[in-house]
Formats: C-alpha cells, sequence, structure tokens
C-alpha cells in the first residue's frame, strides 16, 4: 500500500521497506510504512479490518491525506486513533465517523462526534 514494498529477513532480523531498512527512516516515514503493512496484512489476511494508532504523529494536513487513503482501501472497517487539542475541529471527511471522548463520574463519554 502506498507505493511501499516491505522485506523481512530472519538473519540477521531486518525488516526493510523499498530496499532500504526501515529504522533509517524518519519517525513519520516508520509511521506511514506501519500503516502500509497492517493494510497489506488486512489485505491478505481476509480480515479486512485495520486498527491505526497515533495518527496525531502527523501535522493536521497530513492526518487528512492519510485518512483520505485510509477510506479508498479496500476494508470493511478501519479505526483511526489520535489525539486532538479541544481547539482543533473534528475532521468532516465523507464516509467518516469521528468522536472526540472524555471522562464523566470515571467513565468515558463521547462529548462530540461528526459524521453519519
Amino acid at each position: 500500500a502506498f507505493g511501499w514494498t516491505i522485506k523481512f529477513s530472519v538473519e540477521p532480523w531486518q525488516v526493510c521497506a523499498n530496499d532500504r531498512p526501515v529504522e533509517t527512516y524518519s519517525e513519520s516515514e516508520q509511521f506511514r510504512i506501519g500503516v502500509a503493512l497492517q493494510l497489506g496484512i488486512a489485505m491478505i489476511s481476509g480480515l479486512h479490518f485495520a486498527v491505526i494508532d497515533r495518527l496525531d504523529q502527523l501535522d493536521v494536513a497530513n492526518r487528512g491525506i492519510v485518512t483520505k487513503m485510509l477510506l479508498a482501501a479496500p476494508l470493511e472497517q478501519i479505526i483511526i486513533l489520535g489525539t486532538r487539542e479541544l481547539s482543533q475541529a473534528l475532521p468532516t471527511i465523507a464516509g467518516l465517523k469521528a468522536y472526540r471522548l472524555g471522562t464523566q463520574n470515571g467513565q468515558t463519554i463521547i462529548i462530540e462526534q461528526t459524521g453519519a
């Protein structure tokens, strides 16, 4: 997914993306490589489900780009997690349900939501 070719070797243990060791990429590139790997596993396994955490690692513009790419993936359901400041509006991308969670009396509650 997203143009990455992922290869694993056992001796020595190594993960490469496009023939380059993953640890040589920036953290945000490693994140995108991980997303691609998760999508590939979800498609190959037939599970058609993925959970993507730490989307807040990317800036707002790149969060939107990754979210749109994930919505285009041939999966049935993707849960995308990330932290947003209260001053940041929830995304309003077609096909996306977004929730802002909080706590009240020790229980998690939905403070705000967008999407159908």
